[in-house]
């Protein structure tokens, strides 16, 4: 007997932000050969097309050389395919008026030179703090009113010279610290945030796990909720598998490596499914975006018997730039669930079938299922109103 599948046009959300990664890689783009931006990074980025990208940028103290370096690749990549950008800086501990003052100034000159001058206008989006560190990581959610003070002289700045960019509140990660989003709302952040925002990593539950996806709906939806009456959306701006500082460096074949659990251990293809059902139950909470981390991975250190961030759809070992098995699950998504789609409605009774899907303003669609059955499954993908006149291609 097929399991059935109903897709209705009812829309999740007036307009889907699109998917996409973390792009580590923007600052080391002067590291990369011709080869491989040409035939992998580049290539790739322009044939996915994301719709959205979290960056490193926005620091007070980014130099010009940095932000002309970080323009010409944003130029070559972001502006071409349009995907929308949002900065994360990070800064140092200030006192007074005038230090805050001049931080504000200083990351706004910045914003404002690759905006204006440099033409990407595709920055729409920045936060001061990733995942609300300053001293050390995360010490912003036990000083959330210190996050509003930073928060609120870039916003007066911004407000000042009329620069489009909307601040984020409160990059706050794992899923468990979404509360501080709560604190914002509470403390008067809305009228100074444009976008709320957070992370998650898995680090508690494996690729097999088939309760995972409800879990992770469940907390999206709640703070898609909490968000709706004050006109917010939420965006996932990091999501993936295992946090850096929980993992650590493992060993393997004798070298320490900065790595996803789920590499080098067989789970790389099972874990595809992992990162994809994460994608889509967020979509279909209400989530505006959502970025993987990461796009590919960085380069390994000179001098050091170790191998960091090796997190990437792709990899950057030496002359090695292959393909992981992400690229061919969350990367159909980024390709085919675009930006400025609407998500639709979708119900089922197989709890073992994961999907999601969006409408484009042409009448075109796509829909994607993860099937957590252990064998094939019989299909029966039932469309409620829809136009019969587009040919269906399956993937």
């Amino acid at each position: 007997m097929a399991s059935v599948i109903n897709v209705h046009k009812e829309e999740i959300m007036a307009r889907f932000g699109g998917m996409g990664f973390h792009n580590t890689e923007a600052g080391l783009y002067r590291k990369m050969s011709d080869r491989q931006f040409n035939e992998v990074v580049g290539k790739v980025f322009h044939e996915l097309s994301p719709g959205f990208s979290r960056m490193w940028g926005g620091f007070p103290t980014w130099t010009k050389k940095e932000m002309d370096d970080f323009a010409e690749y944003c130029e070559k990549t972001h502006c071409k395919t349009g995907t929308t950008i949002y900065l994360t800086g990070r800064t140092v501990r200030y006192h007074t008026d005038e230090e805050f003052t001049e931080y504000a100034k200083n990351v706004a000159d910045r914003l404002e030179y690759l905006i204006v001058e440099k033409g990407i206008k595709n920055i729409q989006i920045y936060c001061m703090s990733n995942e609300l560190s300053l001293d050390d990581w995360g010490d912003l959610n036990f000083e959330m009113a210190t996050f509003k003070k930073y928060h609120t002289y870039l916003y007066n700045e911004f407000r000042k010279r009329g620069l489009p960019v909307r601040l984020l509140a409160t990059d706050a990660s794992p899923m468990e610290r979404w509360e501080t989003i709560e604190w914002a709302i509470a403390n008067g952040m809305v009228p100074i945030s444009g976008v709320f925002g957070g992370h998650h990593y898995v680090n508690d539950f494996e690729p097999e796990d088939l309760d995972f996806y409800k879990i992770f709906w469940r907390h999206c939806y709640d703070v898609v909720q909490m968000l709706l009456p004050h006109e917010r959306r939420f965006i996932l701006g990091e999501f993936g598998l295992a946090q850096m500082f929980k993992q650590g460096f493992r060993s393997i074949n004798g070298v320490k490596m900065d790595v996803c659990h789920a590499f080098f251990n067989g789970k790389e293809a099972y874990s595809a499914l992992q990162i994809t059902e994460m994608s889509l139950a967020a979509m279909n909470a209400g989530v505006y975006a959502t970025a993987l981390w990461t796009f590919t991975d960085i380069p390994n250190p000179e001098g050091m018997a170790s191998r960091l961030n090796k997190w990437g759809l792709t990899r950057w070992d030496g002359e090695d730039f292959s393909a992981r098995d992400w690229l061919y699950a969350y990367g159909l998504l980024v390709k085919y669930l675009k930006a400025n789609g609407k998500p639709f409605t979708i119900q089922t009774e197989d709890y073992l079938l994961r999907s999601g899907g969006i409408m484009n303003d042409d009448g075109t669609f796509s829909l994607a299922i993860v099937n957590r059955h252990k064998e094939q499954t019989e299909l029966e993908v039932v469309l409620d109103n829809f136009r019969a006149d587009k040919k269906v291609r399956l993937y």
